[in-house]
């Protein structure tokens, strides 16, 4: 039926019943005596002759510019190929319909700007719990290491999503990858679980995939490396030139020396000195780093202590720590504070035997 409501037996196409006088079917004049029986009558109502579909695409609203009507063969869906449009430019795609009538209706899309380039690609890091860029994971930072970017544009369209990965380097191996983050995000927090699994020495890379609003991707990484091995401390002395002594007056600075520190896998990133009343504590002098290079064959430090309990044992502890973040402590024998000079050899005490043997102590550490 033309008609916007498709005739029905006895009603308002055909109020005559099967006979009706004023039906209106297609390839009848309108008000022509309806000449079907009220079989064909209810057959014809029920299946109405389909419409047919074109479409086009141009700049403006409704306008063809860029592609003229065309039917389709679906009245669903059209597509078109070898299209001559211009990148940065907004489109619009307009569907006509038309009956058997010959009546039209004509619908317009929304623009949609044609974006023809992925987006610029950004800068990866990784970052420790601090917010300082590492190269290196190890048994610490697997808890803490965070994946951050920037610099990610696209002026056409914008970023729609991020979607990180992490790949072995060379072998092209995904060994994780993460839910979609919206385009608002700069960084996220890797899981432990993943980085704790990682072999030892293993090259590795974090991969930022930026997605725009177009669909269109690029891709950019930050490498890392697994180092799971504890820095290399040795040779502390405390208050000698390179020669232990076990007295030490309360009015005289303490003062350590050292041997280099090594760490052949992600080098030595910091040295830290704290002294305590047991091996390995900072309850006197709080840990603090050394300033210098912290890879240097000898270094010293000094710290005037106040309130040093006298006859007490003091020890002096160097906290070493990674490019990984993992850190060895070295405490060295005990020295007994007096109140002028090692003159009085009976406060001058030697470790004792059962501490002896295992002095100076090394403690791989995780903090």
């Amino acid at each position: 039926s033309c008609s916007a409501t498709p005739p029905r037996k006895g009603g308002v196409g055909c109020n005559a019943g099967s006979q009706g006088s004023n039906c209106r079917f297609c390839g009848f004049g309108s008000y022509d005596p309806c000449p079907l029986d009220a079989k064909d009558d209810e057959d014809v109502a029920t299946s109405p002759a389909p419409l047919t579909y074109e479409a086009c695409v141009g700049s403006t609203p409704f306008g063809c510019q860029a592609v003229p009507f065309t039917s389709t063969s679906s009245s669903t869906s059209w597509h078109a190929d070898g299209l001559s449009l211009t990148c940065g430019s907004t489109y619009y795609v307009a569907v006509r319909a038309t009956n058997c009538a010959g009546l039209q209706r004509t619908v317009s899309s929304a623009g949609a700007k044609l974006c023809c380039e992925p987006p610029t690609a950004g800068v990866v890091q990784l970052l420790d719990a601090a917010g300082e860029q590492v190269w290196y994971v190890g048994e610490s930072a697997a808890n803490h290491t965070n994946a951050s970017w920037a610099g990610f544009t696209d002026m056409c369209s914008g970023v729609r999503e991020y979607a990180l990965s992490v790949e072995q380097v060379n072998a092209g191996t995904v060994l994780w990858s993460s839910s979609v983050y919206d385009g608002s995000t700069s960084h996220a927090v890797l899981p432990w679980e993943m980085l704790a699994s990682l072999p030892e020495g293993v090259s590795l890379s974090v991969v930022v995939t930026a997605t725009s609003h177009a669909g269109l991707s690029t891709r950019a990484k930050g490498e890392f490396y697994v180092d799971r091995t504890p820095p290399v401390a040795r040779g502390l002395i405390f208050n000698g030139d390179m020669q232990h002594v076990v007295c030490q007056s309360a009015v005289t600075p303490f003062r350590v020396s050292w041997e280099q520190m090594m760490d052949p896998e992600s080098g030595v990133k910091s040295i830290e000195w704290g002294l305590g009343y047991w091996p390995l504590g900072d309850d006197l002098l709080p840990f603090a780093r050394v300033d210098g290079d912290a890879g240097s064959v000898v270094r010293e430090r000094s710290a005037q202590v106040g309130h040093v309990k006298l006859h007490a044992v003091v020890y002096s502890t160097l906290r070493v720590r990674n490019g990984a973040g993992d850190a060895a402590l070295l405490t060295s024998p005990p020295v007994r504070v007096i109140a002028s000079n090692c003159s009085a050899s009976f406060l001058c005490l030697a470790p004792s035997a059962s501490l002896e043997p295992m002095l100076p102590w090394m403690l791989p550490l995780v903090a």
